[in-house]
């Protein structure tokens, strides 16, 4: 059978669509793990929630499972009460491997029955970020639900859903402005197409591609993209002008107050925007057109007023870093004994003063550019406007930049990690996951840079009254993030994570995997294995006595720092020694000459990563 339903709402907020489509998708996948169906699908609109279930069984099939008991040797009593919990008497039990179990049959369920209470557990379970109530619900939603509409095998299915004061329809209705005709499907091609006729795009992905095929040569933003397709259900791309007057602002506030504020597309060097609108009238344009004034009036107005007060004399000191560890102007501070060239001096004095202007203020995602573009008007040099706004980036792009950022992220973690600052699930609000991810993709871009543990022991020394451990949660917490952030080569980190500084652990990772997958590597991991299970010496009593010829090959690489083609040389030898020499047999002076030349064979290779990690 084929069956599709519908959760008609109002507004759904964009950014949370993306995120509803694939919870209710995984929720589907689970729930009807024990009816058999080919497929699902699943919807979302500004108003719809959907999904499509295809070749779907008319019921679930009987279970039988065997529930396990007491033992039998335990007393009558507890072998009473099992019997209780389960509805049987005794004589019902049955006996395997001395316990007591109970045959316990789940019967078949119908189709429609289940889809009814897939939905019902649906609404009382699915998480929204933020939810609401409504008069006749019993329940929390995103946003008062108007209509449920549930088709299965062509047929509507009608039952109460009590707990949002409805009962299911078998209808729904097009666009609420455009089109809001009743409409009766009784197929899911039948559905999309009465949407579309009654102007509803139900695929999220179609109305993107619209919208991508209407910008009419806007700068393409897939963040904006995304949001715009989840706040109109047809969407209908127009173009406004913007007055020549603010044409004179930097480019970067023209962007992001169309995008923050009114989610418009912006032209590169023209006078124009793209807005998206969910009504086909052109009339609309000069209300956009209107509002997007008043927005830039106040922007050009914060922009003016800024350039008035040069931005060495801002005071920082009215900001509070965090509680406890004092102000960005004491954390400018503690940077300037860590950076103590000229240029660096020159770019940590400037590179916060933005957040004390009126533009930094309205649009925080500003700061850095805004004091980047202020530090040009007031003639600073282009080295030193392109830092201040590198050292924000997620990557920065110049040695200068990201010098600064390191110490930047390096000051934040130290101070917020030693204060107690924790991560918590998803939520992290100081940005401690970020700041780590900054700076490994630093080390990965500029390798040369201050060791991380030389660092981390500089910017703790900054701070009086942390506690001394705070360095190596600090360390532990920028590894961690590490294995995440190469997630792909995991196995190969955690060989390497141990024995190499944060600055060559990709490289090193990387030369690892490369090793191992080799022939030698192979065989190599094999003769590593043998070794770990041999040895059984933890430190070397005694001169190694290599009699045989793997031995004094063996023991002639533990003159010298091994490398990985010495390890490819060593594979072969360490095969050869296991199945020709018997260990822990002969004379004492013997097996402990050879149990010598295993464990100094071990540390010598362990120096080149901790293969009993894969092994």
């Amino acid at each position: 059978m084929d069956c599709f339903f519908e959760i008609y709402s109002e507004e759904i907020p964009a950014k949370m669509q993306p995120e509803a489509k694939e919870q209710l998708k995984n929720f589907l996948e689970k729930f009807l793990i024990d009816i058999e169906h080919e497929s699902i699908e699943t919807f979302v609109t500004p108003q719809r929630l959907v999904a499509h279930i295809t070749g779907l069984a008319a019921q679930t099939k009987e279970k039988v499972e065997m529930v396990r008991g007491p033992k039998i040797t335990l007393p009558e009593d507890i072998v009473e009460k099992f019997c209780k919990s389960h509805g049987v008497t005794k004589d019902q039990l049955t006996q395997q491997d001395n316990y007591f179990y109970v045959s316990q049959t789940t019967p078949s369920k119908k189709a429609d029955e289940v889809i009814s209470q897939a939905i019902h557990t649906v609404l009382t379970t699915f998480h929204w970020p933020k939810t609401m109530r409504w008069p006749q619900a019993k329940i929390k939603w995103v946003r008062p639900i108007r209509s449920i509409m549930v088709v299965l095998d062509q047929k509507p299915l009608i039952f109460d859903v009590d707990i949002v004061g409805l009962k299911t329809t078998d209808h729904t209705t097009g666009h609420r402005f455009l089109s809001p005709q009743k409409i009766q499907p009784k197929t899911f091609a039948e559905y999309v197409k009465l949407l579309k006729e009654n102007k509803v795009i139900l695929n999220d992905l179609e109305r993107q591609k619209i919208i991508e095929d209407n910008l009419q040569g806007a700068v393409p933003d897939k963040d904006l993209l995304i949001e715009n397709a989840g706040l109109a259900e047809f969407p209908v791309v127009k173009k406004g002008a913007i007055s020549d007057e603010f044409m004179k602002l930097p480019k970067a506030v023209l962007r992001t107050v169309m995008k923050v504020h009114q989610k418009y597309f912006f032209f590169e060097d023209a006078p124009h925007f793209a807005a998206v609108c969910n009504v086909l009238e052109n009339s609309v344009i000069k209300g956009y057109e209107r509002v997007l004034r008043a927005r830039l009036s106040d922007a050009r107005f914060f922009y003016l007023e800024d350039l008035k007060v040069p931005l060495k004399d801002h005071d920082l000191s009215r900001i509070v870093f965090y509680k406890g560890i004092g102000t960005i102007k004491d954390k400018i501070s503690r940077m300037s004994n860590i950076l103590r060239g000229s240029e660096e001096g020159k770019v940590l004095r400037l590179c916060k003063k933005d957040l004390m202007t009126q533009m930094v203020s309205e649009f925080p995602e500003l700061h850095g550019i805004m004091g980047s573009i202020y530090a040009k008007a007031q003639k600073e040099k282009d080295v030193i406007c392109e830092a201040i706004e590198d050292h924000l980036r997620l990557q920065p792009q110049t040695e200068l930049g990201a010098k600064v950022a390191l110490v930047d992220r390096l000051d934040s973690l130290v101070g917020l990690i030693g204060s107690g600052v924790k991560i918590s699930g998803s939520k992290d609000p100081y940005g401690l996951r970020r700041h780590a991810l900054t700076i490994i993709r630093i080390y990965e871009k500029f390798p040369d840079f201050e060791p991380l543990e030389v660092l981390i022991s500089k910017v703790l020394k900054q701070y009086k009254t942390l506690p001394s451990d705070t360095a190596q949660i600090v360390e532990q917490f920028i590894y961690s993030r590490f294995k995440i952030y190469y997630q792909e080569d995991a196995a190969y980190v955690q060989v390497a994570i141990s024995k190499y500084p944060l600055h060559q652990l990709r490289k090193a990772s990387q030369d690892i995997k490369e090793f191992v997958h080799t022939k030698e590597g192979e065989e190599f991991l094999k003769g590593f294995k043998r070794l770990l299970g041999l040895v059984n010496v933890n430190k070397t009593t005694g001169e190694i006595l290599p009699l045989h010829e793997s031995e004094i090959f063996l023991n002639a690489k533990l003159s010298k720092a091994l490398t990985f083609s010495d390890l490819k040389s060593i594979a072969p030898h360490l095969t050869k020694f296991f199945n020709e020499i018997t260990v822990n047999e002969g004379a004492p002076h013997i097996v402990q000459s050879r149990q010598n030349l295993l464990f100094a064979l071990k540390q010598s290779i362990e120096v080149l990563g901790d293969f009993s990690k894969i092994v």
